[in-house]
């Protein structure tokens, strides 16, 4: 059993891993982190943590958003984000 529950995934549901990776971009936000990416940080660790929960997070959302069915709204906002993101 994995960290996050049954397996690799965060507790088989697509709403747990937006809810970590909601709470965690909410942390590296109030902390103006969003820019920054985990292999550019070395000097503190728990930001170090907070980026590397993040990527995991995000990676796992965009992975259950494909394999579970969910609210045509947050494919869409997913969507929107990663355009953002690739921009």
């Amino acid at each position: 059993m994995g960290a996050w529950g049954s397996g690799t995934t965060f507790g088989g549901s697509p709403g747990n891993a937006c809810f970590v990776f909601a709470f965690v971009s909410t942390i590296t936000s109030e902390l103006g982190l969003e820019e920054m990416q985990p292999e550019r940080v070395t000097a503190n660790k728990q930001i170090t943590a907070i980026l590397n929960l993040r990527s995991i997070a995000k990676q796992y959302l965009i992975c259950e958003l494909r394999n579970f069915p969910v609210r045509e709204g947050m494919r869409t906002h997913v969507a929107r984000r990663q355009a953002n993101e690739a921009s």
